[in-house]
């Protein structure tokens, strides 16, 4: 049975979102905290529904840069920083401190989506397939911002990547396969894609999931004599540490993407401090080759 709370006079599934806004401008200063109001779906990186829902109930219009607080997963009560134009609503509450990090990623601060956008809206006129209406906020997390672009020729995709992840467009241009999206134009952590109809894979079944393991087989049984063309990171050690492989990888590929100069390597070394490195690279790929006594 679905429980429901009450929410400035609008009934709310319990397993959605009651959200609250920390309103900041471009500066990234903040002007305010607004009113609860309720928003559809309870995953917190789906912050379509909060754009959609700030612009139903407090008449504003935002872009959600980063989620604040949240209580347990999913739903719930749930705070994001979200950019505005003005200072919006007359009536904000104060705003809690907001802390920087130097790890967090250029979509979650003030200015970055207007970047990806900007980057995004000239690829499109490249291609001949100019915006006919505003671009629509899909999701923002530490694993992605996406948004969905009305071009004059159907939909289009913006996806934004965290470096470790920055060679995405790079990778489907280089397999060139028709399971994978079509690239309209690509970049360092940046994708720009064609529409791909269909519905979402959250609740596929077997055969389905088999199918895709088998695209998966066949286009890395492809790559079995090309390994000079791709970068292979080969590492030795006279011992490992837990992610201590990934955390370099993670660190070399911010080299390799420009995200940070060649000499940070030595220097983040040298400091024995983990904050100062990239983010933990995935485990994909990564394998033991040999143990020497």
């Amino acid at each position: 049975m679905r429980s429901w709370a009450v929410c400035d006079d609008h009934a709310v599934a319990a397993t959605d979102r009651i959200v609250r806004l920390v309103l900041v401008g471009h500066d990234g200063q903040p002007f305010g905290l607004t009113e609860p109001f309720p928003a559809e779906l309870p995953w917190w990186q789906e912050v379509g529904p909060v754009v959609r829902g700030a612009r139903a109930h407090l008449g504003i219009e935002v872009v959600v840069l980063r989620l604040l607080e949240a209580g347990p997963w999913p739903g719930g009560e749930v705070t994001y920083v979200a950019e505005v134009d003005g200072p919006g609503p007359a009536t904000l509450g104060a705003a809690p401190a907001l802390a920087d990090h130097p790890l967090r990623l250029p979509w979650a601060r003030p200015g970055g989506p207007a970047a990806d956008l900007a980057w995004a809206t000239a690829a499109l006129e490249h291609v001949d397939r100019p915006l006919v209406a505003p671009p629509e906020q899909v999701r923002s997390w530490n694993l992605s911002s996406l948004w969905r672009l009305p071009t004059s020729a159907g939909p289009a995709w913006l996806k934004a990547v965290p470096p470790f992840f920055a060679h995405e467009a790079a990778a489907i241009a280089l397999l060139d396969d028709p399971v994978l999206p079509t690239l309209l134009a690509g970049g360092p952590g940046r994708a720009l894609l064609d529409d791909a109809p269909g519905v979402d894979g959250y609740d596929v079944d077997d055969e389905a999931w088999l199918s895709q393991v088998g695209h998966l087989v066949r286009l890395q049984a492809r790559w079995l004599d090309r390994e000079d063309e791709l970068l292979v990171y080969r590492i030795e050690a006279t011992a490992f540490l837990k992610h201590m492989v990934r955390n370099i990888i993670g660190t070399l590929v911010e080299v390799g993407s420009g995200a940070r100069p060649a000499a940070d390597v030595s220097a983040v070394l040298a400091s024995r401090d983990r904050g100062r490195a990239g983010p933990t690279a995935p485990p994909h790929g990564l394998c033991l080759v040999a143990v020497r006594y």
